[in-house]
């Protein structure tokens, strides 16, 4: 006999139970492996992946240290209710604007905390602070009150809104100067044409007759004494500094011209 025939099956090993054993054994296991393949490489692709953190460049990430310390500069300023110092762990949102726009426009950014985003929008300024969350709160603020307006309240959120203005370097002066100042409760209309005034006050520097605009502005309510927004749109009257030059490194100039 030779060795080929000494290791060849032959009908009567097939029919052997112990071979039939064996044979199925093999083609379970292999369909085993073959099922638990097919399972991998698919159902991978829709279970929920780990979050990846977009790594950012050196440019984006000194504009955010930038702006954090332009926002705590202003929450100290403003007394604001922030667990200080503000750092990156507790920054929410941010938006860096391209590296085009900001040199076009001197528009740089904003980053968001639980409570409050500060923008960076004007000739690389300090231009704008919004509460974050106030509109989900604005019914609990706009508590009713006589139609009449007493002076001690218009007085009162006068006082609040320019001492917050001055406070992070805004020209009160010269809006004053340049612009008409109206003082007014917000109202909101009902369901019918009855318009109820509330806790909630605007202070705002009009462009030209009430209702057609504004060049700056706060938001505010009464009387928590609560700051819920502020604005400046020309930056003609923010007097605080622009955010200094950054050298992403050392072979590649400024960020700003």
């Amino acid at each position: 006999m030779s060795n080929s025939s000494a290791f060849s099956i032959t009908p009567q090993a097939i029919r052997h139970p112990r071979v039939n054993v064996r044979i199925r054994l093999s083609l379970r296991i292999c369909n085993i492996i073959l099922i638990l393949e097919w399972s991998i490489t698919n159902y991978s692709q829709v279970l929920p992946q780990p979050r990846q953190t977009p790594r950012k460049s050196a440019r984006e990430a000194g504009i955010r240290r930038l702006i954090l310390d332009e926002a705590n500069a202003v929450a100290l300023a403003l007394a604001l209710p922030e667990d200080l110092p503000i750092t990156e762990n507790k920054v929410t949102h941010e938006y860096i604007c391209p590296e085009w726009f900001s040199q076009r426009t001197g528009a740089v950014g904003n980053i968001s905390t639980r409570k409050f985003t500060y923008y960076v929008s004007h000739d690389r300024k300090f231009c704008y602070l919004e509460r974050m969350h106030y509109q989900a709160t604005d019914e609990g603020w706009r508590g009713l009150q006589s139609l009449t307006l007493s002076d001690s309240e218009t007085n009162t959120a006068y006082e609040l809104a320019t001492n917050w203005m001055r406070a992070v370097g805004m020209d009160v002066t010269g809006l004053n100067r340049d612009f008409k100042t109206i003082i007014a409760p917000e109202t909101s209309d009902g369901r019918g044409a009855r318009r109820e005034f509330g806790r909630v006050w605007w202070v705002y520097w009009a462009v030209g007759q009430e209702g057609e605009g504004s060049v700056a502005s706060i938001r505010l309510s009464l009387p928590e004494k609560r700051l819920m927004q502020l604005r400046v749109e020309n930056p003609k009257y923010i007097l605080r500094d622009p955010l200094p030059p950054l050298d992403v490194a050392s072979n590649t100039g400024k960020v700003w011209k």
